[in-house]
């Protein structure tokens, strides 16, 4: 009798239902017992076999099931909905043993290395031959070597690197050595975005905040506060550029031109009104002495400037010292006049007092003589 594939299917089906409850269930009262190995092939071809093996060579005693003859060996389910493939350490609700899954690769003469898959009643777990990955599903928290993972990914061990996929020597790694944190980065910048941007130009060691385009080796785009500095011995000033570059000082002549004197210091130095005044976000409150950049700007416009951030307007306090120089030396120019002036006074009026003391001695002698003629 000669059975068709569609028949010969149905038969392979009602004996893989009696097969399989035994060999997963271990039931010695099945409707089908079978003693040794069985062997299912594919019909009308020797390729495509499925073994179920009772004892194997090497290791007897141990279930397999052998896919021969075949570069794909799916599990497959009805698709009529989500399928379930479960591995259990013993069919029943009350377990003692963890079921592992081990996935082995390429070995010469031993069981080689494997990817293992297993879950302890709590959590999941991941295992290679020289770590595991721990997935903690209460708290979504993710471990590698770590068994007791405390954040939502905890790694133990002194490197953790992240690669770009299309070029492995540009990457960011975070390295420990017990005692520091480093954090390195190979063949390109870092960017850091949190609603803003920080950036670390690594091929010029500048460093960006607020701007993913450093020029300077701390290029800031904002205002940037320094909450607590020391006291301390000082070498030069500081200034701020026309670009927003902070530099010294400087005041070298080769960096300069057309240097001409101040005109009329002593005027504008005299026009200028110093004032006391308080803060209005101070909540201290404290009185303090300076100038007001709108009257200084009508006097002295050069060394008033306008903030291109919010609009307000500030003093070069430092160049009005330049003004106040010149000023003092106008007016001292004024005093030596002055003295001079005085100085000649004293003398005409000497001359005169001595003049005017001859001319009384005149008077007297004249006197005398006009007396003693009566």
């Amino acid at each position: 009798m000669k059975h068709t594939p569609a028949l010969q299917e149905k038969y392979l089906t009602v004996l893989l239902s009696l097969l399989f409850p035994l060999l997963l269930f271990g039931q010695p009262d099945v409707k089908m017992h079978v003693e040794g190995s069985l062997q299912l092939d594919k019909v009308g071809s020797p390729l495509g076999r499925l073994i179920l093996n009772t004892v194997s060579p090497e290791d007897p005693g141990r279930y397999g099931i052998l896919f021969s003859n075949n570069t794909l060996a799916p599990f497959l389910g009805d698709d009529i909905g989500d399928q379930s493939f479960n591995f259990y350490s013993k069919w029943g609700k009350d377990r003692t043993f963890d079921a592992v899954v081990n996935i082995h690769g390429k070995a010469n003469d031993t069981w080689g290395n494997a990817l293992s898959l297993s879950h302890d009643g709590n959590n999941g777990k991941i295992s290679t031959d020289v770590g595991h990955i721990v997935l903690d599903p209460a708290n979504s928290n993710v471990g590698i070597n770590m068994a007791d993972p405390s954040t939502k990914l905890h790694v133990a061990g002194d490197k953790l690197r992240l690669s770009s996929p299309a070029d492995t020597n540009k990457y960011i790694q975070f390295r420990t050595d017990g005692n520091a944190l480093d954090l390195d980065v190979s063949g390109g910048d870092l960017y850091v975005n949190v609603g803003n941007v920080l950036a670390l130009g690594l091929g010029s060691t500048q460093v960006g905040v607020g701007t993913d385009a450093p020029t300077e080796e701390l290029d800031v785009d904002g205002n940037m506060r320094i909450r607590s500095v020391g006291s301390g011995a000082f070498q030069s000033g500081l200034s701020l550029s026309s670009n927003g570059v902070l530099t010294t000082q400087t005041s070298d002549r080769r960096l300069k031109e057309n240097i001409s004197g101040i005109d009329q210091p002593l005027p504008k130095a005299l026009a200028l009104r110093g004032v006391t005044y308080q803060w209005k976000n101070d909540a201290k409150k404290e009185s303090r002495i300076g100038l007001i950049a709108q009257e200084v700007e009508e006097i002295l416009p050069e060394v008033v400037f306008t903030n291109s951030t919010d609009g307000y307007k500030g003093v070069r306090y430092q160049e009005i010292v330049a003004l106040l120089i010149e000023a003092l030396k106008e007016q001292d120019i004024s005093i030596d006049k002055l003295k001079m002036d005085i100085h000649s006074n004293r003398q005409e009026n000497e001359q005169l007092k001595a003049r005017l003391n001859k001319i009384e001695g005149q008077l007297g002698d004249l006197s005398v003589a006009k007396y003693q003629y009566r």
